[in-house]
């Protein structure tokens, strides 16, 4: 089996102010509506979905790679939205965690080159 893309879907509690809010972190100019009721945006390899519902916060989290983490951070920062400190694991990882305004966990890492 080879796959071929990605989407991850999150129910939200306000359609429009969740795609308005994923738009702006992640500079999308459009989202598409294959549906009433649910809007998606690529980003980078993975699909990310949208759709009506009770928007429940969750522990899990969708974590995604960049290659300057600094950056990342103070323009997060600068859309005013709270995100931890980043976070080193020595030698391994750095990372911050901050959440979507339902409450679902996202993380932005940048890997240690050794």
């Amino acid at each position: 089996m080879k796959i071929t893309s990605i989407t991850v879907g999150l129910s939200v509690q306000d359609l429009e102010r969740s795609a308005r809010w994923y738009q702006e972190l992640f500079d999308i100019k459009e989202a598409i509506s294959p549906v009433d009721g649910v809007l998606e945006m690529e980003i980078g390899p993975v699909w990310l979905q949208l759709y009506e519902g009770k928007g429940i916060e969750s522990d899990t989290a969708l974590r995604f790679g960049v290659r300057d983490i600094e950056r990342a951070h103070k323009r997060v920062k600068k859309l005013e939205i709270p995100a931890e400190d980043i976070t080193e694991v020595p030698g391994v990882i750095r990372y911050f965690d901050l959440r979507d305004p339902d409450g679902h966990g996202l993380s932005f890492y940048e890997m240690i080159e050794k």
